[in-house]
């Protein structure tokens, strides 16, 4: 009987594990890879350098988000997500660069890190609108004293 019971454990352990339930990229984190990205998309003059040839934006914002989709449960933060997956090819171990006009090639790993910083930047300032505050000006009732 225990030996059953330890066998159902062990299974239910490795479907955990096995479907991604047990070590997933949280909702917060996946909301600031996907802001990081949107912002990524942005960059409409960056050219993008994977494995010595270039890409416009868009192309490199759809392989970012493919490679997350394939190692997002193995991840924990956004920073997880940019170091170990979005600044180096897996194929190759290179490192991704960046080209923006007026500079030289540069690694994307600083610049990934800058716009995610930006990215929560921006979420924060749209967060720190606080529902509490009263948004419609009631004129105050008209106090009259007497005389």
């Amino acid at each position: 009987m225990k030996t059953l019971v330890l066998l159902a454990a062990l299974l239910a352990g490795w479907l955990l594990v096995g479907s991604g339930l047990a070590e997933a990229l949280p909702a917060s984190e996946l909301t600031r890879v996907y802001n990081f990205l949107d912002l990524l998309g942005q960059e409409n003059d960056l050219i993008f350098i994977r494995n010595g040839r270039e890409f416009k934006v868009a192309k490199a914002v759809a392989h970012l988000k493919r490679k997350l989709n394939a190692v997002a449960k193995r991840l924990q933060t956004a920073e997880e997500f940019i170091d170990q997956v979005a600044s180096t090819s897996s194929s190759s171990g290179r490192p991704y660069l960046i080209r923006r006009p007026g500079r030289p090639n540069a690694e994307a790993k600083e610049f990934f890190h800058e716009l995610l910083r930006e990215a929560d930047r921006k979420a924060n300032l749209k967060a720190d609108v606080s529902p509490d505050l009263k948004t419609d000006l009631q004129p105050e009732p008209n106090l009259q004293t007497k005389e």
